[in-house]
């Protein structure tokens, strides 16, 4: 969302030009599932990782710009693949690994 504000500059501490990005969030008591925006695959499938790989179909709501909302196709608590490419192969057996925080 792009926003204009007006802030008072009476001893021109702001020079023209200058610029900041700010973080506008309101708490939510049902906050949304969210996934990467790169998990998709085909549209809106996403892969799910299970003891094979079968890809979900969602419906997706807002775009974030790098996350998604996700209105349904998916659960809390689902496993998905965050980058699996355009071709990620369906009911794939797979070994899958908690990412930690050097990887992310």
């Amino acid at each position: 969302m792009l926003v204009e504000v007006q802030v008072p500059n009476v001893d021109g501490t702001l020079l023209t030009g200058m610029y900041a990005q700010i973080d506008l969030s309101s708490p939510r008591t049902n906050a949304p599932l969210l996934v990467p925006g790169d998990a998709l695959i085909a549209g809106t499938q996403v892969a799910v990782v299970r003891p094979d790989v079968p890809l979900q179909k969602t419906r997706i709501g807002r775009d974030y710009g790098d996350h998604l909302e996700v209105l349904s196709g998916l659960h809390m608590g689902d496993r998905i693949i965050a980058h699996p490419g355009d071709s990620a192969p369906e009911d794939v057996k797979v070994d899958p690994v908690t990412a930690t925080k050097e990887d992310q």
